[in-house]
């Protein structure tokens, strides 16, 4: 990764690091941690949907299973 993709999947990794650095251990995930995982799980997920589908075979499997 390079570029504005790179920036911004590092800073929803910091904003997840810093929202773990202020939980505490043991105890349920606080809102804004959640919230920041999530945030980490969709770019993650968007980035690879994109690298997947830029290949043509396994986009048209994964159309056909939509």
């Amino acid at each position: 990764l390079e570029g504005a993709k790179e920036v911004e999947i590092v800073r929803y990794l910091l904003r997840l690091r810093n929202a773990i650095e202020h939980q505490r251990s043991g105890e349920e995930l606080t809102a804004p941690v959640q919230a920041a995982r999530a945030e980490v799980i969709n770019i993650v997920n968007n980035f690879f949907y994109d690298k997947l589908t830029a290949v043509p075979s396994i986009k048209e499997y994964m159309d056909g299973l939509l």
